[in-house]
């Protein structure tokens, strides 16, 4: 097999069957936290994401508040269930 083949044939697993399968796994994680609220331990303290309702909109635009926001991961208590379902 050429370089070139193998190069062709790389692109075309890459687009057959890689690219399909990462936007699969987009989706899916989209859904699942579409599935889920999470009420936020700040309690707003100015944040553009805080909404009245207690919840957070970093998980509407599929961010995970422990993992991207400082404040919600110092305030975090594992013993506290911040995630809840759909209600």
């Amino acid at each position: 097999m050429t370089y070139k083949e193998a190069m062709e044939l790389a692109e075309k697993y890459q687009k057959e069957i890689v690219n399909p399968a990462i936007e699969e796994l987009k989706k899916m994680i989209k859904e699942t936290k579409k599935m889920k609220k999470f009420y936020c331990p700040v309690n707003g303290w100015d944040c553009p994401y805080w909404k009245k309702d207690g919840t957070c909109g970093m998980v509407d635009e599929g961010y995970d508040p422990v993992k991207e926001c400082d404040d919600a991961a110092f305030f975090w208590d594992e013993d506290d269930d911040y995630f809840v379902d759909e209600e």
